[in-house]
């Protein structure tokens, strides 16, 4: 299972991503911004032929959705990557991002709960 939340997603290496993870066998959601400026119309499309489940919360007073994080569980082990990168062509050739990995149970856990508050209150 793979839960990400990710404010701007673009680009054909994200595409070859996540259709790699489903030929794998994850199961993937995906928490986005509701702009059209930070996730095309074409990238809905790709989520929605490959069946990938997708959110778009509508936040108070128009902000935007800018969580930056992957959660990654399996009958083996559970992970969270976060950080400041966006998972564009833009932020992995031209930006200064910096992306975290750990395996630790109390940060998973946070960024779970995290996850579940955006999706409750949407």
């Amino acid at each position: 299972m793979i839960k990400c939340a990710i404010s701007h997603l673009k680009g054909p290496g994200t595409i070859n991503a996540l259709s790699s993870a489903i030929k794998s066998g994850n199961s993937i959601e995906i928490l986005l911004d509701a702009s059209e400026r930070r996730v095309s119309q074409k990238f809905l499309s790709f989520l929605k032929q490959k069946q990938i489940n997708y959110y778009q919360p509508l936040l108070p007073d128009n902000c935007l959705m800018h969580n930056k994080f992957i959660l990654y569980e399996d009958d083996y082990q559970s992970s969270v990557m976060f950080g400041s990168y966006n998972w564009s062509t833009r932020s992995k050739f031209l930006n200064h991002e910096l992306i975290a990995h750990t395996t630790n149970n109390n940060v998973i856990a946070a960024f779970k709960q995290r996850w579940q508050e955006i999706i409750t209150n949407n």
